[in-house]
């Protein structure tokens, strides 16, 4: 009598399936069989699209750069600045390639140079998203792999060159018969220098002639580590991280370390109008008069919330704007105006590990005195962050 073992059930049970419908998948080496039903199960496999992470990610690599998904911790800043479009780029970075944890990060953004009947115009920063719909979005590049590049330390491997292509379907521009990717080469010179080569990309009607569509190219904006952390519970969207009236430096309650746990990103929201305060009466005055570049909310992705990372922007002004109420709507039926005296007008928010720093060089207002006829100084701007919340898409 022959003795049933293992191997020998295994190939009984599996010759009762129907062999007809049998098809087995490779997937990342491994090969999936299929069950009774001739069905192969995957829903463990790809999760949202990540390769290291099964489940944490939602974009699927592409090479190298891959989508290491939201559970990162070490996300320090190593490098900021903008990389050349026309030329190669040495970037220095902070850390040593051995000590930056998993991988390193790099931020982008598209420089779109429309052609019209062959002419060029005006260039444009368009914001690079990642998404796995075939749908454009208004003012952005779309692409198709995981933004920011995301390489692991493992690939950055001194002296060899790595090539990142910005596929995906871009602005879906109408008129686009020939398409090509912009895409990126790194080359790792040695442990903290980086060399950055843009390639231009572009999507146009024609190749040559009196085409019409645009150009594309890349520059890298920073650079930071990271490293993967096991699955943490992420807060619901909308979670408020604080609430109030304040500036300078505010502490973000149930924020994880690195901001960790913030799902997608936080939302900020300012007063919608400035204050200035004169012998215990209060001005106000529209936010976007004087900071028109400030989006009011303002939404920083996950990827952009580095420790010591600094959002700039400038305030202003025609030199002269009308009063408003407190909720920052203008009066223009007043018969007076104010003036506005722009100096050192910088709008600074620093991310520090679990809070931000909100600092501002005030602008002074002034008044017209009519009975001396002259301006008389009023006082300065107060800007304030009222709430800040976690957001997921």
């Amino acid at each position: 009598m022959t003795a049933i073992n293992d191997l020998t059930k295994l190939t009984k049970e599996f010759l009762k399936l129907n062999k007809a419908a049998i098809r087995s998948v490779k997937a990342k080496d491994k090969i999936y069989l299929p069950d009774e039903a001739g069905q192969v199960d995957l829903n463990n496999l790809f999760g949202n699209g990540g390769t290291d992470n099964p489940g944490d990610s939602t974009i699927p690599d592409s090479g190298v750069n891959t989508d290491p998904g939201k559970n990162l911790i070490g996300t320090v800043q190593l490098w900021s600045g903008t990389t050349s479009a026309t030329s190669d780029t040495e970037i220095t970075l902070s850390k040593d390639l051995l000590s930056i944890g998993d991988g390193i990060q790099l931020s982008l953004q598209i420089i779109k140079t429309p052609i019209t009947n062959g002419t060029t115009g005006t260039t444009s920063i368009l914001p690079v998203v990642a998404s796995n719909e075939d749908k454009p979005q208004t003012g952005k590049y779309v692409a198709s792999v995981p933004i920011p590049i995301s390489i692991l330390a493992k690939n950055l491997v001194i002296g060899q060159t790595i090539n990142c292509a910005i596929d995906g379907i871009g602005e879906a521009l109408s008129t686009t018969k020939v398409s090509q990717s912009p895409r990126l080469s790194i080359a790792i010179k040695d442990s903290t220098t980086l060399v950055i080569t843009n390639h231009q990309g572009f999507a146009l009607d024609q190749k040559s002639g009196s085409n019409n569509g645009a150009f594309y190219d890349v520059q890298i904006t920073s650079a930071n580590s990271f490293t993967k952390a096991k699955p943490i519970p992420q807060l619901a969207n909308g979670a408020v991280l604080f609430e109030g009236k304040s500036s300078g430096e505010i502490a973000l309650t149930n924020v994880s370390q690195n901001f960790s746990n913030v799902g997608d990103g936080i939302k900020i929201e300012f007063a919608p109008a400035l204050e200035v305060v004169k012998d215990s009466a209060t001005i106000y005055l529209n936010f976007h008069d004087l900071y028109p570049d400030i989006p009011n909310p303002l939404l920083l992705a996950k990827s952009a919330l580095l420790e010591d990372k600094v959002f700039s922007w400038d305030a202003k002004s025609s030199g002269r704007i009308y009063p408003a109420d407190k909720q920052g709507n203008v009066d223009k039926s007043v018969s007076y105006s104010y003036s506005v005296i722009l100096k050192s007008n910088k709008v600074n928010l620093q991310i520090e590990n679990t809070s931000i720093n909100l600092t501002y060089d005030p602008v002074q207002i002034q008044n017209f005195d009519s009975d001396y006829n002259k301006w008389v100084n009023l006082g300065k701007t107060n800007m304030f962050i009222t709430k800040i919340t976690a957001y997921s898409k």
